[in-house]
């Protein structure tokens, strides 16, 4: 009994249920949001939204080019000079936006869309994206003061605020409508996360680090970790809309991704409130190695629960959430359910404690051989079995990277004197 006091207390102390409840908010809002958009919208429009989202999340890791990561583990390590590595990580943030901006427009005039629409829908949420590169700098500084409880208004206030404007976009104007008011959107969550920051900012930053090489290359590495990651989640419903050039199909996919993608937010959301104590404790095996250890056995245990409950009752929640129309997508969805029991217990703890511990080269090899794994499995399979072999080839690339990731946290605490 003590010691589950004093677990419990260790969680509050870190925040995590600060991070818990702003995550469950984004998840649950999130979900109505897109369960309301798939009854708003036509399934045409609907498979063009998500095929363009699928891009965009495919390529948001290199907007920012990951330099909200470089300053959450420099900031935390140097926390008396935070306020020069804020700005110089917004500097270089611009700089690189600036550049990918102009390459994006390039792209979507040259890439082949399988919709014609793709292309405009693409860059509007593209520039949303951008936006929210910044604002999640500004997230970063209030992670590494740890004021957690910050960090989970300004997040809880953009899912509302995203949500709220992009159903009416959507409602009034269909499609344009929609992505011209999560533009607007993102632009208000900008701004209001200014406002809570500016008052920390009482004392004009002396200079820029000379470590400027060294946040790059953590940031640069980090950007494209994230970005062969992503693809994990995203390529498929990419793929399915290139080589089968339905939406209808793309409309099926992305259903039955919804939920087993989302259900994450438990563990990423411990893992954001322990990300800075794990880089302040980064020569700590002891402390590692047992914070290891409890993440894992508790991921797992509520991620098999959950699993087990939304594999029981899948047919039932395809019908009441999504309709008859989406039923197709119950044999996708439980599929993709066994591959989140993989992937959110040992994949997401894993890559996120190798880059607390600024392990970036490890966690970008790791993401190389998922990402080169997942695309390989698409394209043999999803030709040959369309959405299912999607599944397929998603959920055992979620196996193989969740226990390759944990076999490297072991050998980092386990075969090495020190983790950095």
């Amino acid at each position: 009994m003590f010691e589950i006091k004093s677990r419990t207390k260790w969680l509050f102390k870190i925040g995590f249920h600060y991070m818990f409840i702003a995550n469950l908010t984004v998840k649950v809002v999130g979900f109505v949001y897109i369960i309301l958009l798939a009854k708003i919208l036509t399934k045409h429009e609907f498979g063009i939204f998500s095929y363009s989202q699928s891009l965009i999340q495919f390529f948001s890791p290199l907007v920012g080019m990951g330099l909200s990561y470089g300053f959450l583990i420099f900031a935390s390590r140097f926390k008396k000079r935070m306020l020069d590595y804020f700005f110089l990580s917004q500097k270089l943030a611009l700089g690189f936006n600036i550049s990918f901006f102009l390459v994006a427009v390039l792209f979507s005039f040259i890439f082949p869309f399988p919709f014609k629409e793709a292309n405009v829908v693409f860059i509007i949420l593209l520039i949303g994206q951008i936006l929210k590169s910044h604002r999640e700098i500004i997230l970063s500084f209030f992670r590494v003061l740890k004021k957690n409880n910050v960090f989970a208004l300004l997040t809880m206030e953009n899912v509302l605020i995203v949500a709220v404007f992009g159903l009416s976009g959507a409602y009034v104007w269909r499609l344009y409508g929609l992505i011209i008011f999560i533009l607007f959107a993102q632009v208000c969550s900008l701004f209001l996360a200014y406002r809570h920051s500016k008052k920390y900012f009482i004392e004009n930053h002396k200079s820029y680090p000379q470590s400027i090489k060294d946040i790059l290359k953590i940031s640069i590495a980090a950007s494209f970790t994230n970005l062969i990651s992503y693809m994990l989640y995203s390529i498929d419903t990419f793929l399915v809309g290139t080589l089968l050039k339905s939406s209808e199909k793309v409309s099926e996919y992305y259903i039955a991704t919804l939920i087993p993608f989302n259900l994450s937010f438990i563990p990423l959301s411990l893992m954001a409130a322990l990300f800075p104590y794990i880089s302040e404790n980064y020569n700590n095996l002891i402390w590692l190695k047992r914070s290891y250890v409890k993440m894992l056995l508790v991921t797992f245990l509520v991620n098999l629960l959950i699993v087990l409950f939304l594999f029981s009752f899948s047919k039932s929640i395809i019908l009441t959430l999504f309709g008859e129309s989406y039923l197709s997508s119950e044999k996708l969805f439980k599929i993709l359910l066994v591959g989140f029991l993989f992937s959110g217990t040992f994949r997401v703890v894993s890559g996120n404690f190798l880059a607390s511990l600024g392990k970036v080269n490890q966690n970008l090899l790791l993401a190389i051989i998922a990402g080169v794994l997942n695309v390989t499995l698409d394209y043999s399979l999803i030709e040959k079995y369309s959405t299912f072999g999607a599944a397929i080839s998603t959920a055992f690339t979620m196996f193989f990277s969740g226990i390759l990731g944990s076999l490297f946290v072991i050998y980092n605490l386990t075969w090495r004197k020190k983790c950095l």
